[in-house]
């Protein structure tokens, strides 16, 4: 193993993490915005709105995400009005793309979660609002929905592990990411697995580093 190979990557390796984080973190916070707005939707009186975000949900879960890349990064450039539009210049550039097109996924996934925690809270906890004279706004931002973050959250914690570890599919649309930068690395200098081997350590310390956080706050929670 070429040690004074790994040693000297560092740098561009660590460029290549900080596109993956910045694609992660920034998916997680605009697709758990999207997910929660969905998801409140679910709560409508209107039939179709509550079907229509329910089959939104399940074509995104039912489409592999990097079927979903090829489809938004390649697909969509092949129509004039939309290269014309004014949100190409997300769809154009990877970075951007790959952002949208990770949140979306992931609030897809985060739809049926946030859906569920609503259901958790005992009926209950709006009647007693209701006896109270609290509106349906204030019952459910300070009495519904406190209750449901604390029921969601290990699953939560779950789907953006789970989203870390999808983001080893972006350099497929030539994002510089870490697994993209390391595997033109390996090609230049024909070293595989000093590449790899740094690519999936920095992955498991992040996921562990993670998975001990879901330990900890289901431990917190069954103490509550």
């Amino acid at each position: 193993m070429d040690v004074n190979l790994i040693w000297s990557s560092i740098p561009v390796l660590a460029r290549g993490l900080q596109n993956t984080m910045q694609i992660v973190v920034s998916a997680t916070l605009l697709g758990g915005a999207l997910a929660l707005a969905g998801s409140i939707l679910t709560l409508s009186r209107q039939l179709w709105i509550r079907k229509s975000v329910q089959v939104c949900s399940s074509i995104i879960r039912g489409t592999p995400i990097l079927v979903q890349l090829f489809f938004v990064y390649y697909g969509f450039a092949q129509y004039e009005w939309i290269r014309n539009s004014w949100f190409w210049w997300i769809l154009k550039e990877p970075i951007p793309c790959a952002t949208m097109v990770f949140a979306i996924n992931h609030a897809g996934y985060l739809v049926p979660l946030w859906t569920g925690a609503f259901a958790g809270v005992n009926r209950g906890q709006w009647e007693a609002a209701r006896s109270l004279g609290l509106s349906k706004k204030i019952a459910f931002s300070w009495i519904i929905f406190p209750q449901a973050v604390r029921l969601i959250q290990p699953a939560y914690l779950n789907e953006i592990i789970f989203l870390l570890k999808g983001s080893a599919l972006l350099s497929a649309i030539a994002v510089a990411d870490l697994l993209g930068v390391a595997r033109r690395i390996s090609s230049a200098h024909f070293a595989p697995l000093e590449m790899f081997s740094v690519v999936a350590c920095v992955y498991a310390a992040i996921v562990l580093t993670m998975m001990g956080i879901v330990a900890y706050v289901r431990r917190n929670n069954g103490n509550e």
